[in-house]
């Protein structure tokens, strides 16, 4: 980890947290299409099998990093603004967005649960 914050010193970008916003909108906007789907030029089902690198899973990993959290909250804010697509995929990519136990199947309320319905205790 030292090694990180050594190397992040050293680079210009981390400077201006401005500019560090600037571009990870840019990084986020490049990823969206007008549809719902992501973009086919810089992501694919299977990167590393076509030599390409797995953007969004190293996006999530500079996100997730304690030294960007005030940068995840601009970003947030910036993103917000430029519409839902925006939004949803910083909050799959930013942990401190997404609650995967909003959308689990385990609630010790409910019995069972069907296609067509739910039977609760």
């Amino acid at each position: 980890n030292a090694r990180y914050y050594e190397q992040r010193g050293s680079r210009a970008l981390y400077r201006d947290e401005g500019l560090h916003v600037l571009l990870l909108e840019l990084a986020v906007n490049l990823l969206l299409t007008d549809g719902p789907l992501l973009d086919k030029h810089h992501t694919d089902m299977f990167p590393l099998q076509k030599h390409k690198p797995n953007v969004l899973f190293l996006l999530s990993l500079h996100l997730n990093h304690p030294a960007n959290e005030r940068a995840l909250l601009v970003l947030s804010s910036r993103l917000s603004a430029m519409g839902r697509g925006a939004h949803r995929l910083l909050k799959l990519l930013s942990s401190k967005s997404f609650s995967p136990s909003r959308y689990s199947n385990i609630d010790p309320d409910i019995r069972f649960r069907g296609a067509y319905g739910t039977v609760y205790k």
